[in-house]
């Protein structure tokens, strides 16, 4: 069962509402579209659609930057210590003063068989607020036990404190999303059993005045219900069960593709990107798609050397993979202008993209060096106006 909370925090809102899609859902296939087939003009002069600032970290002993909200000169991230891993035995909690150049471990687990990740940094008044996931290893059929925190760490005082703790047993699953309302932080989720044909939604809010949750909706959901949103894209859904991959954007339009396995699809209600493997014989390459969903218009470029990770905003989209292609300079994230073909790189030459992050102010992304002589150094890019 896939059921989806509906978080929408917009304005003043202090309650939840389910989001109700439109009657009609135009259907298009790709191979009906009008396509502009572009070929990517490097430019290293042109002008970024966002303005980028960088943070260098010191170095962290091999560990790799994660999740991480970015405060003015104050940086708080997660680092993991083993580079592939979705869920850590070796993880640690850091906040970063870029203006005296402090760096303070905040919290660290180590733990041969617990793992450990961290989701979702949300910053209030003097409190940040995150999600901590702490995992069993999986049994022989691939199911594991894990624990959802909410977590509470003084950002004066540096003091953590554990506010929630929900249980997720080997036959359940959770979806879960943390998010300010009126001043407020709210956690919403989302507990569904595998065997059972309901879900269990929360929605409760936590006031610090009187340090306690206050449980301002809680339903039971079936299959018949209509899905929930958890944020501005994730109304947006691929899938890949046909011959074919279906992306569709609720109530909205379905877009039928080539490929039955997309890669790194986002979109929202103005576009949709998304990526296809080619493979001929023994060797493999990329296409990266733009769909323009108010023109009807749409883009396609191959882009193997520069990267099949997709992170779109508005008219621009941010490409990024360890890049073999030497007539490029470095290993970096690159932006894309879909309508002119424009590209040009926006992340430190050297560096290659690691994890990106966005919030309501900041989209940040984590640069690792790759360099030959590099020091192993992480450098945070983040920008400000990305929304505009």
């Amino acid at each position: 069962m896939k059921k989806i909370l509906c978080l929408l925090a917009a304005g003043a809102m202090s309650v939840l509402t389910s989001c109700q899609p439109k009657e009609q859902t135009v259907e298009y296939n790709i191979q009906d579209l009008p396509m502009a087939c572009f070929e990517i003009q490097y430019r290293e002069d042109a002008a970024l659609p966002f303005t980028m600032q960088t943070m260098t970290l010191p170095a962290l002993n091999g560990g790799v930057p994660r999740t991480n909200l970015v405060d003015g000169e104050q940086l708080y991230f997660a680092v993991d210590y083993e580079e592939y891993a979705i869920s850590s035995n070796d993880i640690a909690l850091f906040h970063y003063n870029a203006e005296t150049g402090s760096l303070t471990e905040l919290f660290h687990h180590t733990d041969d068989t617990l793992t450990m990740r961290f989701a979702e940094m949300v910053l209030l008044d003097e409190f940040l607020y995150l999600i901590a996931y702490t995992e069993t290893p999986r049994d022989d059929n691939g199911d594991r036990e894990s624990d959802c925190a909410v977590w509470q760490l003084n950002t004066q005082t540096f003091e953590i404190r554990i506010l929630e703790t929900i249980h997720v047993d080997k036959s359940s699953s959770l979806r879960r999303a943390l998010f300010p309302v009126d001043g407020e932080i709210c956690f919403a989720y989302e507990l569904s059993s595998d065997a059972a044909d309901t879900a269990s939604v929360t929605e409760k809010v936590y006031h610090t005045e009187t340090d306690n949750w206050e449980i301002i909706r809680r339903m039971e959901l079936t299959q018949e219900d209509p899905p929930y949103v958890a944020d501005r894209d994730e109304n947006f859904t691929c899938d890949e069960s046909g011959a074919a991959a279906i992306l569709t954007y609720e109530g909205s339009y379905r877009l039928v593709t080539h490929t039955p396995n997309a890669l790194y699809v986002d979109g929202t209600a103005s576009y949709v990107n998304w990526a296809e493997k080619i493979t001929e014989g023994d060797t493999s390459f990329y296409y990266y798609y733009h769909f323009d969903a108010e023109t009807k218009q749409l883009y396609r470029t191959k882009t193997d050397t520069l990267g099949y990770d997709i992170y779109s905003a508005g008219d621009y989209v941010l490409l990024w993979r360890d890049s073999a292609d030497k007539t490029i300079p470095g290993q970096t994230m690159w932006c894309l202008m879909p309508e002119t073909g424009t590209l040009t790189r926006c992340g430190p030459t050297g560096y290659t993209a690691a994890a990106i992050e966005d919030d309501s102010d900041n989209l940040s992304i984590v640069f690792r060096d790759k360099r030959d002589m590099g020091d192993g150094s992480a450098i945070i890019g983040f920008i400000t106006d990305w929304r505009s």
